[in-house]
Parts: structure tokens; C-alpha cells; sequence
């Protein structure tokens, strides 16, 4: 059974590209503070997650 969980993804540059024109939707999810409460804010054009419209994915 999980007793917590921490959102990651947008703070290393590795989480998902958010579409153009979202970068400021707050439907978008970023990262979780880490564990000693410092913010980890998003690389620019990146996110953690949210609603697959606001996401830029490669159909290559």
C-alpha cells in the first residue's frame, strides 16, 4: 500500500513539452517541492504532466 507520492518530470528537463501558446495553463502539473521544501520549478517549455491538449508529443 503507498502512504505518499511525489510528482517529477518537469524540473530535470526530461518531463513532457507542453504544446505552444500553454506554458502559462494552470492545468499543467509540475514538480513537487523537494523533500527539504526547496522549489523545483520546470525548465522552460517542459512539465510534468496535465491534459493531453496541452502537450506537444512527436508523431515521428
Amino acid at each position: 500500500m503507498w502512504d505518499s507520492r511525489r510528482i517529477r518530470g518537469g524540473g530535470n528537463g526530461l518531463g513532457f513539452a507542453v504544446a505552444p501558446g500553454f506554458a502559462d495553463d494552470p492545468r499543467l502539473i509540475h514538480d513537487d517541492p523537494a523533500l527539504d521544501g526547496t522549489p523545483r520549478p520546470s525548465a522552460p517549455g517542459v512539465c510534468a504532466g496535465g491534459p493531453r491538449a496541452l502537450l506537444a508529443f512527436c508523431h515521428c
